[in-house]
């Protein structure tokens, strides 16, 4: 980044794209599925909307409805406060060569 860049810059442009998901929170011998969907999604990450609780730095499994039978790994990079209007989203950044088949797992 250039000195004095906006350092809010992104990386990659976000594309408006509400699309179905499930995420797998939890560890594979015990994961816990929880459905939701995105609001845009980049190269590099998705805003989703979902029910779960989830923390900052948290890594989870995203799985599209669509092309099932796949995970796409993620880092919780900001959980928007419950009273705000970004209560119930989250930032996901994925994680570089982290596309893992599900077929074991619930998804």
């Amino acid at each position: 980044m250039q000195p004095g860049a906006n350092s809010t810059a992104r990386r990659s442009i976000r594309e408006p794209a509400t699309l179905p998901v499930t995420l797998l929170v939890g560890s594979r011998l015990r994961e816990t599925e929880y459905r939701g969907y995105t609001v845009d999604i980049s190269l590099e990450g998705a805003r989703i909307r979902s029910g779960v609780r989830l923390k900052r730095g948290q890594v989870i499994a995203v799985v599209p409805a669509e092309g099932r039978g796949f995970a796409v790994w993620s880092r919780v990079i900001w959980v928007g406060s419950s009273g705000t209007d970004r209560a119930g989203l989250a930032g996901l950044e994925f994680l570089p060569k982290q596309h893992e088949s599900v077929s074991g797992w619930k998804a």
